[in-house]
């Protein structure tokens, strides 16, 4: 699911609650062909007793884990998973928190609303059982922090009064903002690596998704050849990167981009629209999302 409309749970909410007009959503679609590399398994990631909405977010270098569950209210909880055990990640007295970024030092950030409406939200940093709490200066309603690379920089978005989501950096304390060129509403920063290479994507005026790479200061255009709509959603450090596509505004493909080159991730189950990749470390294990219009449920492979 997006990381505006649907990938960001939270920023969903939010974009609901003032009354803008989303990223694109997916509908429902006829199952597809599986592209996925020939022997390349995939393993299922359940958070116990939980059927339908779930998501791993991002995996670091040792495979540990984070991502959420929804629960039967349509709030959410955080987890961490490590192995085969999980644990709790929600942020403490939030009835929606989602961890959208874990780095090689177990660091993790993410989002958090102050109540049911989620009329406010924040973002959030964890490292060694502690949580902390902070907005982008001069946020207006909403901060969400989203990936956090080896050295402790931190990427995410944030609203101004008139509800345009801007991305930014934070590097030692100094928070950067910045706009994608194309954006509309919302340029979302969703991924960055060691070397400081940020991948996201914007949504433009037409309501349309398109992603970016900003390397060096320089942005660039990544959408996969021939898409309709493309987003990024993480990075490692080869600057191996991992997103979704469409073509049809129906179906959305997986798929990592390594070296130039395009390789199509799709779960291979039955009645899956969609397949999302989240997150790829540096021993190219991936984990994200797959489903349909009404179920999610998570996995991990490797490219």
């Amino acid at each position: 699911m997006h990381r505006v409309a649907t990938l960001i749970v939270a920023i969903c909410i939010c974009t609901a609650a003032t009354a803008q007009t989303p990223a694109l959503h997916r509908t429902p679609g006829p199952p597809h062909h599986t592209h996925t590399p020939a022997g390349t398994p995939f393993l299922l990631i359940d958070y116990p007793n939980q059927m339908a909405l779930q998501a791993p977010f991002s995996i670091n270098d040792s495979g540990k884990i984070v991502g959420f569950y929804n629960l039967s209210d349509t709030a959410a909880n955080g987890y961490g998973l490590a192995g085969k055990s999980f644990r709790d990640l929600s942020y403490p007295g939030s009835p929606l928190s989602v961890p959208y970024g874990i780095n090689k030092h177990n660091q993790v950030v993410g989002f958090y609303c102050d109540n049911e409406a989620c009329d406010t939200g924040h973002a959030y940093t964890w490292k060694n059982g502690a949580f902390t709490s902070f907005d982008y200066p001069g946020a207006s309603n909403y901060t969400s922090a989203n990936a956090i690379n080896a050295a402790g920089d931190i990427v995410g978005s944030y609203q101004t009064s008139d509800y345009i989501f801007h991305g930014f950096v934070e590097h030692n304390g100094v928070f950067t903002s910045f706009d994608a060129p194309g954006a509309g509403y919302v340029t979302q920063p969703t991924g960055i690596n060691r070397s400081g290479t940020i991948v996201g994507f914007i949504q433009d005026p037409n309501d349309f998704d398109h992603a970016f790479i900003l390397q060096n200061g320089v942005f660039s255009n990544a959408d996969y050849p021939g898409s309709v709509a493309c987003e990024l959603y993480g990075i490692n450090d080869a600057g191996d990167v991992v997103g979704e596509f469409t073509n049809d505004l129906q179906t959305w493909h997986g798929f990592v981009r390594s070296g130039g080159n395009y390789t199509l991730i799709d779960a291979p189950f039955p009645g899956t629209t969609f397949t999302s990749p989240y997150s790829i470390n540096n021993q190219r294990q991936i984990v994200g999302g797959y489903g349909s219009s009404v179920y999610e449920f998570g996995f991990l492979t490797t490219f």
